[in-house]
């Protein structure tokens, strides 16, 4: 029995390091980047805790500026059917872009607005069912009152952390037994779990679906909770290509994906997204150095749009999902990896592996690799999905 006496006396060093938890983040992310890209670069952009298994957040939206009418409009007519009166005030003066004449609202009811014809030196001109309306601003008059304060609510978005658990274990017989390879089997079963752990979290950051429940195991009963991915959230900037991607598809689909947030979008692409876009891009991609991106290999493409960054998912496969290309700006704060670390007494759950939960009178080892995490989605006008793609135009 070693005896530590003095100043030294619980530091992190001189504890029984078996008895220690081991941190497997920083490991555990360089065991096959690739494998998991998405959650990977997350990881290690924005990380926050969340203080109980249920988290939320708001989502704020500008006010939309984009209307249209619902019913045909004469030339001389003075009442505009719209589809949500609610966008319009008094004063507020509106173009109709394919007619090129500017209106001025006068009253507003219900979904029905009182207008002044052809303002601005512009022309009345007739308007079409489901014609576009575009909202310039308020035109106030001289000596005028203040109008009425109008503002865009925020939105509540919840999400929940979800358990996830891999585990490893062999008898003493095999521990205490040499190997022919230069990794001991042991070795070579953890990082194998330690992977599919990650892919596990990776998976369900995309595809899941929020969800909290009893349910009943086959040893517990208690909650399950689910976290909601990528897909469950993303319902802005959302194109379908309908089979070969073309330029044109892919260059509307950027002027939308970069109407808000940053100047760059990391594309997660499955191999035969990846190999269309190639097709048409080839001389234009460029290799860049992964340093930056924590050892996820990329490609770079600069459109006027915005810079791209090209991501091979390895896990975007199968009839559906290999159509797929998910577009998300990480330079947004909204979007986070949120791990359980609340104000109570126990551990952060983030990803970790704690080492030797075996019942103590088994023979052999058995190691968990345990998080309880879960996927903040915020903002969704910054990111985006294509599906459908088949192969090159």
């Amino acid at each position: 029995m070693a005896v530590v006496q003095g100043a030294t006396v619980g530091q992190t060093d001189t504890i029984a390091q078996f008895s220690r938890v081991v941190d497997m983040r920083s490991t555990l992310y360089k065991l096959e980047p690739d494998s998991a890209p998405f959650a990977v670069i997350l990881a290690n952009t924005n990380k926050k805790r969340a203080t109980n298994s249920k988290f939320s957040w708001a989502n704020q939206a500008p006010e939309s500026r984009f209307g249209v009418t619902t019913g045909t409009v004469t030339n001389v007519a003075t009442t505009v059917p719209v589809d949500d009166g609610t966008q319009y005030a008094g004063e507020y003066i509106v173009r109709v872009p394919r007619t090129g004449e500017n209106f001025s609202v006068t009253s507003v009811a219900a979904n029905n607005l009182t207008v002044e014809r052809g303002v601005g030196g512009t022309t009345g001109t007739a308007m079409n069912s489901g014609e576009q309306l575009y909202i310039l601003g308020v035109a106030a008059t001289e000596k005028d009152i203040s109008k009425p304060p109008r503002t865009n609510l925020p939105t509540q978005v919840f999400n929940f952390t979800e358990i996830f658990k891999r585990s490893v274990e062999a008898s003493g017989t095999e521990l205490a037994s040499s190997d022919m390879f230069d990794e001991h089997e042991w070795v070579r079963m953890q990082k194998e779990q330690g992977v599919e752990h990650k892919k596990d979290i990776e998976l369900s950051f995309i595809l899941g679906g929020p969800e909290e429940r009893t349910t009943v195991s086959t040893t517990s009963a208690g909650k399950r909770r689910l976290t909601g991915g990528l897909l469950y959230f993303l319902t802005s900037n959302n194109a379908a290509a309908g089979g070969t991607l073309t330029t044109a598809t892919v260059r509307t689909w950027f002027r939308s994906l970069f109407r808000y947030g940053s100047g760059k979008r990391t594309l997660f692409a499955s191999a035969l997204a990846l190999s269309a876009f190639d097709s048409f891009m080839e001389s234009k991609l460029q290799l860049r150095p992964t340093d930056d991106s924590y050892d996820v290999s990329v490609a770079q493409w600069v459109t006027s749009s915005g810079t791209v960054n090209f991501v091979k998912h390895p896990l975007l496969e199968g009839t559906t999902l290999s159509g797929y290309v998910i577009a998300v700006d990480f330079a947004d704060d909204a979007l986070a990896y949120r791990y359980l670390n609340g104000d109570g007494p126990g551990p952060s759950r983030d990803s970790k592996l704690y080492e030797n939960v075996q019942a103590r009178d088994l023979d052999g080892r058995r190691d968990q690799y345990l998080a309880e995490v879960g996927l903040q989605a915020g903002k969704p006008g910054v990111h985006g999905v294509m599906t459908g793609i088949t192969g090159p135009g």
